[in-house]
């Protein structure tokens, strides 16, 4: 079994900084406690005001499609749990992902990215 990660099960080698460059930070705000609606300032020493819907995200801790909303490096850590599986079977070795979560699904959907069946190893 090919490990990417510590402990007994394999993980997908995303991290913060492969990551960034898929993704920029924006491109996840819908899941996370960005405000994605920043409004004009007229003076720029004023403190920001956060929008009604990054309120609302903030109150509910979801988003408007009921995923769970998370901070980025939580988001993070939620999408290493994805794991590769390698199964031997009498000689025949099958690579099975499991099945990701609703949340894994919408970050790959936000980067524009298919979610890989196998992993090329690294």
């Amino acid at each position: 079994m090919t490990s990417f990660g510590t402990g007994a099960f394999p993980r997908f080698p995303v991290h913060a900084r492969r990551l960034h460059h898929l993704a920029p930070a924006q491109a996840l705000a819908p899941l996370t406690y960005t405000d994605e609606h920043i409004g004009h300032r007229t003076d720029p020493v004023s403190p920001a005001q956060r929008s009604s819907s990054a309120k609302t995200k903030d109150k509910n801790k979801e988003t408007p499609d009921g995923l769970p909303v998370r901070s980025f490096r939580d988001l993070l850590e939620h999408l290493s749990k994805l794991h590769r599986e390698t199964i031997n079977f009498t000689g025949q070795r099958i690579e099975k992902i499991t099945n990701p979560t609703p949340t894994q699904r919408r970050v790959f959907e936000l980067i524009g990215v298919p979610i890989p069946l196998t992993l090329a190893n690294t």
